[in-house]
């Protein structure tokens, strides 16, 4: 399978340390866990991401704003020209001060966490955390800031979507991510509050109504095989990237500076940045095989979006059968 010369995207994990304790996180963050990517290192990672043409690069952990030196980072980073820049944080940490820090770093982009309305939120990431973190919401527009929201769904918030979505919109959020649980790190004791196919199908047809409000995609929904595999505009010319981004056009580094196709699948290494030159660990596909070797699931070659899903996530599938070569468990198909 053919593979670009740099990943378009990538996430980075600045820490592992986290000023919460969120019920699902895929981390399992504490004060005391120590893991952290040097200030050298993020530089000499930077320049080499810069040369490769990375496109957009995304900053979260734990919790980013732990770090002493993210501003001096996100400087750097804005510096070398990284065209898209995003830090994924709580927000719990900001204040008129260190935003108006970030502002001068040249950031034009933040995520911030809110996984629903004030009750299903504040049982997930804190009690009182809802308030807090909606008035950085509210600080941080004012300020200018292109403010996206990351939204992890389960039972607990499912119901919350749609009234979130106003409350948002209203005060200027540009869009909101929603994505799915995922069984790691804490989440594995979360799993069993995971939507089943009929609730994602009816929440999918009302996240439809309020795009068509606010916009397309206003509601970026993960929606896992409720409706056709579709491409960002980067990859739509480019067939063989299609299904998981892992390992092809998208990788992580870890807070340890091992490098993963995956975050979910943390324990699955394609190096370390402190080894091995980044470049060099992309460009090696023996690192890379159980994403880009082209071999479908037998399933998948039945199904008529067997190319463009690929199997789906392949964490889900090595979560639930110990595999990666079988098909995602949430999928309904082969569709004909």
């Amino acid at each position: 399978m053919n593979t670009f010369s740099a990943p378009i995207y990538m996430g980075i994990d600045l820490t592992e340390r986290c000023n919460l304790r969120c019920i699902h996180c895929r981390v399992s963050t504490s004060t005391k866990k120590t893991n952290e990517i040097s200030l050298k290192k993020l530089r000499e990672l930077i320049d080499t991401l810069s040369k490769m043409k990375v496109i957009q690069i995304i900053y979260s952990g734990g919790e980013p704003f732990l770090r002493k030196d993210i501003f001096e980072i996100l400087s750097y980073s804005v510096k070398k020209g990284i065209p898209d820049l995003i830090v994924v944080t709580n927000g719990l940490l900001l204040n008129d001060e260190k935003i108006s820090k970030l502002k001068k770093t040249g950031m034009k982009k933040i995520t911030i966490s809110l996984d629903g309305l004030e009750e299903s939120h504040d049982i997930i990431r804190g009690k009182g955390t809802f308030k807090r973190t909606l008035d950085i919401i509210k600080r941080l527009v004012k300020e200018g800031f292109e403010v996206k929201v990351t939204m992890t769904l389960n039972k607990l918030n499912k119901n919350d979507v749609l009234q979130l979505s106003v409350l948002l919109n209203m005060i200027g959020v540009k869009r909101i991510n929603v994505g799915n649980l995922m069984p790691c790190g804490r989440g594995k004791d979360l799993w069993d509050q995971s939507l089943d196919f009929k609730e994602k199908y009816e929440l999918f047809n009302k996240i439809k109504k309020v795009n068509n409000k606010y916009g397309e995609n206003f509601i970026n929904f993960e929606s896992s095989f409720l409706s056709e595999p579709r491409l960002s505009k980067s990859e739509q010319k480019i067939a063989s990237f299609l299904g998981c981004r892992g390992g092809r056009t998208y990788c992580a580094i870890l807070a340890n500076g091992d490098v993963v196709a995956c975050k979910m699948l943390p324990h699955v290494v394609a190096g370390n940045i402190y080894k091995t030159n980044f470049s060099k660990i992309w460009k090696d596909d023996k690192n890379w095989k159980i994403w880009r070797e082209g071999k479908l699931p037998k399933k998948c070659r039945l199904c008529k979006y067997g190319e463009a899903c690929r199997g789906g996530c392949k964490a889900i599938s090595f979560y639930k059968y110990g595999r990666f070569d079988v098909p995602d468990p949430r999928c309904i198909g082969p569709f004909t």
